[in-house]
């Protein structure tokens, strides 16, 4: 006698539930290409070479991994409304590089109240054991 084998069961989103998911999509590529052609410009602003340069760098980096993520998000929820049988498999993708945008904050967010509470104590001391460039 053979263990009878373990599968998940398939699962298909309605056709309303395709829409919402199709939209959600569409606006999420669209919004993250916005962002690669902002993070490109950023990036064209830092040939400058002075102190907005650099800032612009970073910023053009946040916004250059922000665009990827999302447009690779919108590809996999494309998948959920055009593929059969495979929902769920696109939605986890999705959530997937939805939860990498989410990391990418929390540690740039993070920093910044590392930073803020570093120049507060420093405020409050009046002390001066911070870099100037702060």
């Amino acid at each position: 006698m053979t263990a009878p084998a373990l599968t998940t069961p398939a699962w298909q989103f309605t056709p309303q539930q395709n829409f919402i998911v199709g939209r959600l999509a569409q606006r999420m590529r669209v919004v993250g290409i916005a962002l690669m052609v902002l993070a490109a410009l950023l990036g064209l602003r830092a040939l400058g070479g002075d102190a907005i340069g650099l800032l612009a760098v970073q910023a053009g980096i946040v916004l250059g991994f922000t665009g990827f993520w999302s447009v690779r998000a919108a590809a996999e929820l494309s998948g959920v409304v055009t593929t059969a049988g495979a929902d769920m498999g696109h939605l986890m993708g999705a959530l997937g590089e939805i939860r990498k945008l989410y990391e990418l904050q929390f540690w740039i967010f993070l920093v910044v109240a590392l930073m803020l509470g570093a120049t507060l104590l420093m405020a409050i001391t009046g002390a001066s054991w911070l870099p100037v460039a702060w």
